[in-house]
């Protein structure tokens, strides 16, 4: 920039540069600066249209040969977790816990090299190229879930992934409200924007000090949702149970999602002293059911009763035989 323009005069000042060499690195430096806001909007453009030439894949020749790394577990119906953040570790915990396969992929060789050692399906490389995803088993991959801080590695992973495996789930966290029509463009289904979810939190910690009711907080936010973001409706399942569970003293608020058809019959909320309040089914909210209501799969049956019962409840479920 302009302070080797400095650096270049003390050196004329102490005769380490002679006057042509100056004039050079000036007329070099110039042209550099000036070239470089027009390469930096046009290098993508010439990166997709390489990307095009059959056989030739431009995000393997911008890796090392060796940073394609190879896995070789057999995967299926897995998660692929780009970017071992905060993030991605939250959900490779989750994915432990519930026993959900998965494998994670970063372009930190220290990250890899350290969870590696704890045990972590991990590989190095960029998740943007073909050749990478296709060690990550995309192919047979049910959910692809990106946590990059990088817009563009982002755009080009689900580009990829995408072409892949059409039938992909693909989850994406963006920085930016502004990003989120784009990266839906591309092929995400569910882009989740940091800022705009920031935002909301936010409003619902000040709205909840200044103790307003929590219906109305809730109402609030499904409306600062609806223009853009219903498919974020769902969450605020969570919050509504965060927030009772916060209200009540002596019971709790308990949820459980109905994931196997062939259980549905034991779900025996009486013997336990729980109270079945509502019942979320794609996206809607039922109440006023009979006991003997049917339940179906992906079913969210919210219930309150005492923290024992409900911890019980949900241990014996989780454990019940398949």
């Amino acid at each position: 920039g302009e302070f080797s323009f400095v650096l270049a005069g003390e050196g004329i000042k102490y005769g380490l540069l002679s006057n042509e060499m100056f004039t050079l690195f000036l007329a070099v430096s110039i042209i550099t600066m000036s070239s470089t806001p027009f390469l930096q909007k046009t290098t993508p453009k010439i990166h997709n249209m390489i990307k095009k030439i059959p056989g030739f894949d431009v995000d393997d020749t911008l890796m090392t040969i060796d940073s394609v790394e190879h896995y070789e577990e057999e995967l299926e119906d897995h998660v692929v977790i780009v970017g071992f953040g905060v993030n991605g570790k939250n959900i490779a915990r989750a994915c432990d816990h519930y026993h959900i396969p998965y494998i994670v992929v970063d372009m930190n060789p220290l990250i890899v090299e350290k969870e590696k050692s704890y045990g972590i399906p991990i590989i190095y490389g960029n998740a943007a190229s073909e050749s990478v995803q296709k060690e990550l088993k995309v192919t047979s991959a049910k959910c692809l879930v990106v946590v990059t801080d990088s817009f563009e590695s982002t755009f080009k992973t689900i580009d990829t992934a995408r072409r892949l495996n059409p039938d992909l789930h693909i989850i994406v966290r963006t920085r930016f409200v502004r990003n989120v029509e784009e990266l839906y463009e591309i092929g995400a289904d569910e882009v989740i924007p940091e800022e705009f979810e920031t935002s909301i939190e936010m409003f619902s910690r000040v709205m909840d000090y200044y103790n307003k009711d929590v219906d109305e907080i809730i109402e609030t936010i499904d409306t600062l949702r609806s223009d853009h973001y219903n498919t974020f409706r769902c969450v605020s399942t969570e919050e509504i149970t965060a927030k009772l569970s916060e209200r009540l003293t002596d019971l709790n608020v308990g949820s459980l999602n109905v994931t196997k058809k062939n259980r549905l019959d034991n779900y025996d909320f009486r013997s336990y002293d729980l109270t079945v309040t509502s019942i979320i089914r794609n996206n809607k909210t039922l109440v006023g059911f009979s006991p003997n209501f049917p339940l179906e799969a992906n079913d969210l049956i919210l219930f309150t009763g005492n923290p024992e019962d409900i911890e019980s409840f949900i241990e014996e479920q989780y454990h019940a035989p398949q």
